[in-house]
């Protein structure tokens, strides 16, 4: 008895602190991107590495950053991983959904989803 509920403090103590050295590394990260913020004149440089941080911080895969072009009404991406620059219709998918409304959106299954653009993941 005594035993078993000391083993169970000791993983549960254990669990706490893997997620406090987590939370500790993404604010870490955090930090570097504000330091690039204030040092970093080339915009394109800055975009880089503040997409790329995010990507880690989210412990994705891939990340792509979508600009509005509003006269042509299209989303371009203007840092994309392996992939060259897409152009995809304001009015389409979850990144388009996100463009209109302004809405923030996470969404764990994006094939699930019913806005998500499967021509959009095929091309990266």
């Amino acid at each position: 008895g005594v035993m078993i509920e000391s083993n169970q403090k000791i993983q549960r103590i254990n669990a706490l602190l893997q997620n406090a050295l987590s939370v500790q590394a993404k604010y870490h990260m955090l930090l570097e991107v504000a330091e690039t913020l204030s040092s970093e004149l080339d915009t394109e440089s800055l975009i880089r590495v503040i997409i790329e941080k995010a990507r880690r911080l989210l412990d994705c895969d891939r990340c792509t950053l979508f600009m509005v072009d509003q006269e042509k009404q299209v989303l371009w991406s203007r840092v994309s991983h392996g992939t060259d620059t897409l152009r995809i219709p304001i009015s389409q998918g979850i990144a388009g959904h996100v463009a209109t409304t302004g809405e923030s959106v996470n969404i764990r299954d994006a094939y699930s989803d019913p806005r998500f653009n499967q021509d959009v993941d095929r091309a990266t």
